[in-house]
């Protein structure tokens, strides 16, 4: 997975790419875990390189937080600054 641009003012993409078809979660989290913002929730995609557009809310305080990617295949988090 690759994020940028890092820092991060309100929009950032995010690639990843499957090994296989899957569903996903993309989340933002604080570094405590709690989730801030849900960008997508289980939806399929299928296997191969994917980008998605991420918009942070207006009302985020600067800091450090976690774009969180889950699947039945497992989960990664991506730490990104605002």
């Amino acid at each position: 997975m690759l994020i940028y641009p890092n820092p991060v003012e309100s929009n950032t993409t995010l690639e990843y790419t499957l090994q296989n078809e899957d569903i996903i979660s993309i989340e933002l989290m604080d570094l405590n875990g709690k989730i801030i913002k849900t960008f997508i929730a289980n939806e399929k995609r299928f296997a191969g390189k994917h980008e998605q557009i991420i918009t942070l809310p207006s009302h985020l305080d600067p800091g450090n937080y976690i774009i969180h990617v889950s699947s039945a295949s497992g989960q990664m988090g991506l730490k990104i600054t605002h």
